[in-house]
């Protein structure tokens, strides 16, 4: 039963292993085999917006545009997927971690009636532009929805839930 197990654990002996910690990091941080693949159908010019993951949160009630703009930010500085780009140079790609200070989420809104100017379908430049985008579509005063629009590089259908619960908490 799960309690028996729960009372052999306590009796387990140590399993050897050493705890987590954190390693320095190499000058060149190398792409892992799976962003090394999304990054070549980037390049090869096979990926535009197949790869990209769009978000839409409905907001409702007054909305508080720097708050949003600074919850934003938040998300990014605390989510370095978010912030990394992917250059290349003679040895080929690899991953450019940029400071928090350094980045700022391309933030494209319209009033009533617009569109605004961003298109979530525009395929991101990995190796300039971070892997996030948002546009803020204000449908009343009271109703307004946010898209977020993401790179899969940087993110998967397991990252939405806790990238939208720190959004929400960093707006609160």
């Amino acid at each position: 039963t799960p309690a028996a197990l729960a009372a052999r654990l306590d009796e387990a002996p140590d399993s050897g292993r050493p705890a987590l910690t954190a390693a320095e990091r190499p000058a060149r941080l190398p792409l892992s085999p799976a962003q090394q693949r999304l990054w070549l159908l980037e390049r090869m010019g096979e990926g535009g917006a197949t790869y990209t993951i769009p978000v839409a949160l409905r907001l409702t009630g007054t909305l508080d545009r720097a708050a949003l703009r600074g919850a934003l930010h938040d998300l990014v500085a605390r989510h370095e997927s978010l912030r990394t780009l992917f250059p290349e140079d003679a040895d080929g790609p690899y991953q450019r971690v940029l400071t928090a200070a350094e980045t700022d989420v391309p933030f494209h809104e319209a009033p009533v009636g617009e569109r605004p100017a961003a298109d979530p379908a525009h395929a991101f430049d990995l190796t300039r532009e971070i892997p996030i985008r948002a546009a803020l579509h204000t449908l009343s005063d009271h109703r307004s929805v946010l898209v977020l629009t993401l790179h899969h590089i940087a993110a998967d259908g397991w990252s939405m839930g806790p990238l939208s619960r720190d959004l929400s908490v960093a707006y609160a």
